[in-house]
Protein backbone atom coordinates (compact mmCIF):
# COMPACT_ATOMS: atom_id res chain seq x y z
CA UNK A 1 0.00 0.00 0.00
CA UNK A 2 2.85 2.33 0.87
CA UNK A 3 4.58 1.63 -2.45
CA UNK A 4 1.32 2.26 -4.29
CA UNK A 5 0.89 5.62 -2.54
CA UNK A 6 4.45 6.64 -3.41
CA UNK A 7 3.91 5.59 -7.03
CA UNK A 8 0.72 7.61 -7.26
CA UNK A 9 2.47 10.61 -5.75
CA UNK A 10 5.37 10.36 -8.20
CA UNK A 11 2.94 10.02 -11.11
CA UNK A 12 0.98 13.05 -9.90
CA UNK A 13 4.16 15.13 -9.65
CA UNK A 14 5.20 14.02 -13.13
CA UNK A 15 1.81 14.91 -14.61
CA UNK A 16 1.86 18.27 -12.87
CA UNK A 17 5.33 18.98 -14.23
CA UNK A 18 4.24 18.04 -17.76
CA UNK A 19 1.17 20.23 -17.45
CA UNK A 20 3.18 23.22 -16.22
CA UNK A 21 5.78 22.89 -18.97
CA UNK A 22 3.11 22.98 -21.67
CA UNK A 23 0.91 25.55 -19.92
CA UNK A 24 1.52 28.47 -22.30
CA UNK A 25 -1.00 30.82 -20.76
CA UNK A 26 1.09 30.97 -17.59
CA UNK A 27 4.00 32.49 -19.58
CA UNK A 28 2.05 35.38 -21.16
CA UNK A 29 2.37 38.80 -19.53
CA UNK A 30 -0.84 40.81 -18.94
CA UNK A 31 -1.75 42.93 -21.97
CA UNK A 32 0.31 40.76 -24.31
CA UNK A 33 -0.32 37.89 -26.69
CA UNK A 34 2.08 35.13 -27.61
CA UNK A 35 3.09 33.44 -30.83
CA UNK A 36 4.28 29.86 -30.45
CA UNK A 37 7.01 28.79 -32.87
CA UNK A 38 8.31 25.25 -32.82
CA UNK A 39 10.70 23.14 -34.84
CA UNK A 40 8.09 20.40 -35.17
CA UNK A 41 5.03 22.50 -35.98
CA UNK A 42 6.30 25.83 -37.27
CA UNK A 43 4.35 28.99 -36.43
CA UNK A 44 1.07 28.38 -34.66
CA UNK A 45 -1.80 30.09 -36.52
CA UNK A 46 -3.65 31.29 -33.42
CA UNK A 47 -2.07 33.61 -30.89
CA UNK A 48 -2.19 32.86 -27.17
CA UNK A 49 -3.87 35.61 -25.18
CA UNK A 50 -3.27 36.45 -21.55
CA UNK A 51 -5.99 34.95 -19.40
CA UNK A 52 -6.98 32.42 -22.06
CA UNK A 53 -6.22 28.79 -21.29
CA UNK A 54 -3.65 27.31 -23.68
CA UNK A 55 -1.56 24.19 -23.43
CA UNK A 56 1.05 23.42 -26.10
CA UNK A 57 2.74 20.02 -26.20
CA UNK A 58 5.52 21.52 -28.34
CA UNK A 59 7.17 22.79 -25.15
CA UNK A 60 7.59 19.25 -23.80
CA UNK A 61 10.58 18.72 -26.07
CA UNK A 62 13.60 20.70 -24.85
CA UNK A 63 14.63 23.57 -27.17
CA UNK A 64 11.79 22.65 -29.56
CA UNK A 65 9.52 25.66 -29.06
CA UNK A 66 9.83 29.39 -28.44
CA UNK A 67 7.27 31.96 -27.34
CA UNK A 68 7.32 35.47 -28.84
CA UNK A 69 5.23 38.03 -26.97
CA UNK A 70 3.63 41.16 -28.44
CA UNK A 71 1.86 43.97 -26.62
CA UNK A 72 -1.70 44.27 -27.91
CA UNK A 73 -3.16 47.72 -27.50
CA UNK A 74 -4.78 50.24 -29.88
CA UNK A 75 -2.61 52.96 -31.39
CA UNK A 76 -4.20 56.38 -30.92
CA UNK A 77 -2.41 59.08 -32.86
CA UNK A 78 -2.78 62.33 -34.76
CA UNK A 79 -1.24 62.67 -38.22
CA UNK A 80 -0.87 65.84 -40.30
CA UNK A 81 -0.43 65.64 -44.07
CA UNK A 82 0.74 68.84 -45.71
CA UNK A 83 2.26 69.92 -48.98
CA UNK A 84 1.79 72.04 -52.07
CA UNK A 85 0.22 71.43 -55.45
CA UNK A 86 2.75 70.66 -58.21
CA UNK A 87 4.80 73.80 -59.05
CA UNK A 88 2.48 75.77 -56.77
CA UNK A 89 5.23 78.15 -55.66
CA UNK A 90 6.18 78.85 -59.28
CA UNK A 91 2.62 79.46 -60.45
CA UNK A 92 1.81 81.72 -57.51
CA UNK A 93 4.84 83.98 -58.12
CA UNK A 94 2.72 86.29 -60.27
CA UNK A 95 -0.13 86.21 -57.73
CA UNK A 96 1.20 87.44 -54.37
CA UNK A 97 -2.01 86.53 -52.52
CA UNK A 98 -2.27 83.02 -53.97
CA UNK A 99 -1.50 80.06 -51.72
CA UNK A 100 -1.53 76.61 -53.26
CA UNK A 101 -0.56 74.67 -50.15
CA UNK A 102 -2.77 72.11 -48.40
CA UNK A 103 -2.95 70.58 -44.94
CA UNK A 104 -5.08 67.86 -43.33
CA UNK A 105 -4.98 66.74 -39.70
CA UNK A 106 -6.42 63.35 -38.83
CA UNK A 107 -7.12 61.74 -35.48
CA UNK A 108 -7.41 57.96 -35.41
CA UNK A 109 -7.25 54.75 -33.43
CA UNK A 110 -5.93 51.63 -35.15
CA UNK A 111 -5.93 48.09 -33.81
CA UNK A 112 -4.68 44.65 -34.80
CA UNK A 113 -6.54 41.57 -33.64
CA UNK A 114 -4.34 39.22 -31.66
CA UNK A 115 -4.97 36.39 -34.10
CA UNK A 116 -3.54 38.55 -36.89
CA UNK A 117 -0.18 38.74 -35.12
CA UNK A 118 1.00 35.24 -36.15
CA UNK A 119 0.33 36.09 -39.82
CA UNK A 120 2.37 39.30 -39.55
CA UNK A 121 5.12 37.31 -37.83
CA UNK A 122 5.06 34.59 -40.51
CA UNK A 123 5.39 37.21 -43.27
CA UNK A 124 8.43 38.74 -41.52
CA UNK A 125 6.59 42.04 -41.15
CA UNK A 126 7.13 42.02 -37.40
CA UNK A 127 9.73 40.29 -35.27
CA UNK A 128 9.17 41.91 -31.88
CA UNK A 129 6.88 44.25 -29.99
CA UNK A 130 8.59 47.36 -31.37
CA UNK A 131 7.99 46.20 -34.94
CA UNK A 132 4.26 45.83 -34.26
CA UNK A 133 3.98 49.41 -32.99
CA UNK A 134 5.98 50.68 -35.97
CA UNK A 135 3.68 48.72 -38.31
CA UNK A 136 0.63 50.48 -36.85
CA UNK A 137 2.36 53.88 -37.12
CA UNK A 138 3.15 53.22 -40.78
CA UNK A 139 -0.48 52.20 -41.34
CA UNK A 140 -1.64 55.47 -39.75
CA UNK A 141 0.66 57.49 -42.02
CA UNK A 142 -0.47 55.58 -45.12
CA UNK A 143 -4.14 55.96 -44.22
CA UNK A 144 -3.74 59.71 -43.74
CA UNK A 145 -1.91 60.11 -47.04
CA UNK A 146 -4.59 58.14 -48.92
CA UNK A 147 -7.38 60.19 -47.37
CA UNK A 148 -5.63 63.46 -48.19
CA UNK A 149 -5.10 62.37 -51.81
CA UNK A 150 -8.77 61.47 -52.12
CA UNK A 151 -9.89 64.82 -50.73
CA UNK A 152 -7.59 66.70 -53.11
CA UNK A 153 -8.85 64.69 -56.06
CA UNK A 154 -12.45 65.51 -55.16
CA UNK A 155 -11.63 69.18 -54.63
CA UNK A 156 -9.98 69.38 -58.04
CA UNK A 157 -13.20 68.25 -59.74
CA UNK A 158 -15.55 70.25 -57.51
CA UNK A 159 -14.49 73.74 -56.47
CA UNK A 160 -16.89 74.00 -53.49
CA UNK A 161 -15.98 70.55 -52.13
CA UNK A 162 -15.90 70.21 -48.34
CA UNK A 163 -14.21 67.05 -46.99
CA UNK A 164 -16.15 66.98 -43.71
CA UNK A 165 -19.24 65.99 -45.68
CA UNK A 166 -17.62 62.78 -46.95
CA UNK A 167 -18.82 59.67 -45.16
CA UNK A 168 -16.26 57.28 -43.73
CA UNK A 169 -17.76 54.42 -45.74
CA UNK A 170 -17.30 56.39 -48.98
CA UNK A 171 -13.76 57.34 -48.02
CA UNK A 172 -12.61 53.78 -47.35
CA UNK A 173 -14.43 52.50 -50.42
CA UNK A 174 -12.28 54.73 -52.61
CA UNK A 175 -8.94 53.95 -50.96
CA UNK A 176 -6.62 50.95 -51.20
CA UNK A 177 -5.94 50.88 -47.48
CA UNK A 178 -7.27 47.37 -46.87
CA UNK A 179 -5.24 46.05 -49.80
CA UNK A 180 -2.04 47.36 -48.21
CA UNK A 181 -3.00 46.74 -44.57
CA UNK A 182 -5.66 43.97 -44.54
CA UNK A 183 -5.00 43.07 -40.90
CA UNK A 184 -5.33 46.59 -39.48
CA UNK A 185 -8.69 47.73 -38.16
CA UNK A 186 -9.38 51.50 -38.01
CA UNK A 187 -11.60 51.83 -34.94
CA UNK A 188 -11.75 55.64 -35.13
CA UNK A 189 -10.84 57.96 -38.01
CA UNK A 190 -11.68 61.66 -37.81
CA UNK A 191 -10.74 64.71 -39.88
CA UNK A 192 -9.82 67.34 -37.28
CA UNK A 193 -8.93 70.24 -39.59
CA UNK A 194 -8.24 70.90 -43.25
CA UNK A 195 -6.97 73.46 -45.72
CA UNK A 196 -7.49 73.01 -49.46
CA UNK A 197 -6.18 75.45 -52.12
CA UNK A 198 -8.41 77.04 -54.74
CA UNK A 199 -8.05 74.70 -57.72
CA UNK A 200 -9.79 77.11 -60.05
CA UNK A 201 -7.25 79.82 -59.25
CA UNK A 202 -4.45 77.25 -59.50
CA UNK A 203 -5.59 76.30 -63.02
CA UNK A 204 -5.71 79.96 -64.07
CA UNK A 205 -2.29 80.67 -62.58
CA UNK A 206 -0.78 77.65 -64.35
CA UNK A 207 -2.31 78.68 -67.67
CA UNK A 208 -1.02 82.25 -67.23
CA UNK A 209 2.46 81.03 -66.36
CA UNK A 210 2.64 78.70 -69.34
CA UNK A 211 1.36 81.45 -71.65
CA UNK A 212 3.96 83.93 -70.39
CA UNK A 213 6.69 81.30 -70.73
CA UNK A 214 5.60 80.61 -74.33
CA UNK A 215 5.68 84.34 -75.16
CA UNK A 216 9.11 84.78 -73.58
CA UNK A 217 10.50 81.84 -75.52
CA UNK A 218 8.97 83.15 -78.76
CA UNK A 219 10.55 86.59 -78.28
CA UNK A 220 13.88 85.00 -77.44
CA UNK A 221 13.77 82.83 -80.56
CA UNK A 222 12.88 85.86 -82.72
CA UNK A 223 15.84 87.87 -81.44
CA UNK A 224 18.15 84.93 -81.97
CA UNK A 225 17.01 84.49 -85.58
CA UNK A 226 17.52 88.20 -86.56
CA UNK A 227 20.39 88.60 -89.13
CA UNK A 228 23.47 90.45 -88.02
CA UNK A 229 25.55 92.69 -90.23
CA UNK A 230 28.90 91.22 -91.25
CA UNK A 231 31.99 92.78 -89.70
CA UNK A 232 33.76 94.93 -92.23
Amino acid sequence: MKKFTVSVFILAVFCAAVFCIGWTQFKIKPGYCGVVVSKTGGIQKNAVGAGEFAWNPEFLLPTNASLFQFRIEPLSTTVTVSGELPSGATYSAALPMADFSYEFTFSMTLTVDKDAVPALFAENIIADDGDLQEYLENAAAALSRMAADYYLKRAESKNDFRPEYVRISELFKNMDFYNDYPLVQPAIFTLESWKIPDFRLYTQARAGYLENSFRSNSVSDTKTSEPTEPIK
